[in-house]
């Protein structure tokens, strides 16, 4: 007889999006049966992975992005990134997304809604995707 165990992992998603607030959840099984577990409200500008929260991402608006902005989230090394811009879909200037296609990482620029849906799929596929949220407060 063959036996499997269900490997449970635990990852970030988002629980739930406001205009200027992101609330950040872990899941996975938790020792009280619930799958999510509320960790962090973000209010500021922020990078997230499946597996980490990285605070106080300096942008506040598509227009301060440039060639270096996105370091931070290239260096994570994911299959593709997400930028939330925001209630509406702001693309920033062309020069400042092209660290991307030097680094050959996908990109995808979207309101910032549409980014959180969009990363909760990914993360449940077991994708590695990296997600950079602008706060803006419209």
């Amino acid at each position: 007889m063959t036996q499997f165990n269900l490997e449970t992992t635990h990852k970030l998603t988002i629980q739930s999006y406001e205009s200027g607030e992101i609330n950040i959840a872990l899941s996975g099984n938790q020792s009280n049966g619930s799958t999510d577990r509320p960790i962090q409200s973000m209010k500021s500008s922020f990078i997230l992975t499946p597996n980490e929260i990285i605070e106080h991402w300096q942008y506040k608006t598509v227009d301060e992005w440039s060639l270096n902005s996105f370091e931070p989230l290239i260096s994570q090394q994911p299959e593709l990134v997400i930028l939330g811009t925001g209630k509406h879909l702001s693309f920033p200037e062309y020069q400042a997304l092209q660290s991307f296609h030097l680094a050959g990482i996908g990109v995808e620029v979207m309101n910032t809604a549409s980014a959180c849906r969009t990363f909760n799929v990914l993360v449940s596929e077991n994708r590695f995707v990296v997600a950079g949220f602008l706060m803006i407060n419209d």
